[in-house]
C-alpha cells in the first residue's frame, strides 16, 4: 500500500477566469493545441486554440492531489492521485471521450512509454521504495529496477526524479543513492550509468536532443547533453513548476509563482521559446504542477 506525506502548491488568489496577459495576443505563437493540466485537487484541461483560453474541468475533489499526467494516447492519460485523508496514492486513467477515471494501480510518479506500452512508476515497500516497470493499461505483474530509503526529514517530492524518455528506446532516470543520472534501454533491459550526478530531468528538448534538468544542490536549471556532458545554463528560469516541452515549437510551458501587490503571491502560466529565450505570460492565476500537451491543428 501507498502512503505518502502529501502537500500542493497553493496560491491566495485562484480565479476560475482565465486571459491572457503581458503581451498582445500576436506576439504569442499559435498554439494550434490544448493541455490536460494537475492544479493540486483540480484536473483541467485548457484550450489554448480559444482566445481567451478555455478551461474545462475535468475533476475537482479537495481530498485528492493529483499530478503527474502522462498520455497513453489522444483520449487517455494517466496520472497520479492521492488521498489527503488516508495518504494513500493510486495511478488513474481518464478518458476524455467519456470523461471517466478509473484506478489502474498503486503506486505514483507515472510515466507511459506509449511505444512499448511501458509504465515507469514507483511504489513503497514498507521503509523502502522503488522504480517498477509494467503495462501502462492494466494492473499487471512489475519489474522493479531500483530501492532506495525515503529520507525520514525531507518531502517525497524533494527526493524523487521523475522519468523522462530522450528516445523511443530509452529513458532516463536518477539513481537515488548516490544521485546518478541513468540511461535505460528498453528493448533491451539494460541500464547504463551517465556518470552525472545531481541532474533531476524535467523535459527532453527533442530538436537539440538536450535534457532539461534542476541540479539538486544548487537548484539552477540547464540543458544537458548526454552524450558530450556540455551544459547550457538557463539562468533566466528561476521559479517554475509543471514543466511541458511543446516540441512542434521547441517551446516550454510552466507555472512561475511571486508576489504581487496587492494581491499576494499567485501563479501564473508561461510560454518560453528556447530560440528567442523570450518568456510569456499565457495564462493568468493558475497553478499547474504537471501536464501533457494536445496538438491540434485548426482546420
Amino acid at each position: 500500500m501507498v502512503k505518502r506525506n502529501v502537500f500542493c502548491l497553493t496560491s491566495v488568489s485562484v480565479f476560475f477566469s482565465l486571459w491572457l496577459t503581458g503581451c498582445e495576443r500576436g506576439d504569442v505563437p499559435n498554439l494550434h493545441g490544448y493541455l490536460v493540466v494537475t492544479e493540486g485537487y483540480r484536473l483541467s484541461m485548457i484550450d489554448l486554440l480559444a482566445s481567451p483560453p478555455a478551461v474545462t474541468r475535468l475533476d475537482d475533489n479537495p481530498d485528492l492531489l493529483m499530478s503527474d499526467v502522462t498520455k497513453i494516447d489522444d483520449q487517455r492519460f494517466l496520472y497520479q492521485a492521492c488521498r489527503k485523508s488516508t495518504g494513500i496514492c493510486t495511478i488513474n486513467k481518464y478518458d476524455l471521450a467519456t470523461r471517466r477515471a478509473t484506478i489502474v494501480r498503486e503506486g505514483y510518479a507515472p510515466y507511459c512509454a506509449v511505444q512499448h506500452n511501458m509504465l515507469f512508476f514507483y511504489n513503497r515497500y514498507g521503509e523502502e521504495d522503488a522504480l517498477l516497470i509494467s503495462d501502462c493499461q492494466k494492473n499487471a505483474p512489475a519489474k522493479e529496477l531500483f530501492r532506495f530509503i525515503v529520507k525520514a526529514d525531507l518531502a517525497v517530492d524533494d527526493q524523487i526524479a521523475r522519468v523522462v524518455q530522450i528516445s523511443v528506446d530509452e529513458i532516463v532516470y536518477l539513481e537515488q543513492q548516490d544521485r546518478q543520472l541513468i540511461r535505460y534501454n528498453i528493448p533491451e533491459a539494460r541500464s547504463i550509468s551517465t556518470g552525472i550526478k545531481n541532474c533531476s530531468p524535467k523535459a527532453w528538448r527533442s530538436k537539440t536532443n538536450q535534457l532539461l534538468c534542476k541540479d539538486m544542490v544548487t537548484w539552477e536549471w540547464s540543458l544537458l547533453d548526454l552524450e558530450s556532458g556540455s551544459v547550457e545554463k538557463l539562468p533566466e528560469l528561476k521559479r517554475f513548476y509543471g514543466v511541458i516541452y511543446l516540441p512542434e515549437y521547441d517551446a516550454i510551458i510552466y507555472a512561475d509563482s511571486g508576489y504581487r501587490f496587492p494581491i499576494g503571491e499567485r501563479y501564473d502560466v508561461y510560454l518560453y521559446t528556447f530560440e528567442s529565450g523570450s518568456n510569456i505570460r499565457i495564462v493568468e492565476h493558475i497553478s499547474i504542477t504537471s501536464g501533457i500537451w494536445f496538438d491540434r491543428k485548426r482546420d
